[in-house]
């Protein structure tokens, strides 16, 4: 066996692997939903995809609580959670943005000004 060889073995016999990926699976949604509470906008995010993701997730936990898998349940749990946060944040910053756009309506209109030509 070969140090290659041995090093993938290791890392497969190992339960480290499995873990990591299942955490990285688990929360890739959580730094959206922390870049889009600070940014308060949604615009490039695909409701599609989300809720592809809701819906994949659902089923999944379905198949999961059959088979008695209540810890990989659970991290199916949070990723239906976390795509369902950012399909509500996505409506609701959407109101916000449709409702700020109605009020502009009820202002008066201002006059534009041309900008001067600077010479240089």
């Amino acid at each position: 066996m070969t140090k290659n060889e041995t090093i993938l073995t290791n890392i497969v016999t190992e339960d480290i692997y499995k873990y990591s990926a299942m955490f990285c699976a688990t929360t890739f949604l959580i730094p959206q939903i922390l870049l889009s509470s600070k940014t308060k906008s949604m615009k490039d995010i695909s409701l599609t995809s989300l809720f592809m993701i809701s819906l994949g997730s659902f089923l999944w936990g379905l198949f999961l609580f059959e088979e008695k898998q209540i810890i990989y349940l659970a991290t199916t749990i949070l990723v239906l959670a976390t795509s369902v946060t950012l399909k509500t944040m996505s409506i609701i910053f959407y109101y916000n943005r449709v409702n700020e756009h109605w009020k502009s309506f009820d202002q008066p209109l201002t006059p534009v000004v041309a900008a001067e030509k600077s010479s240089v």
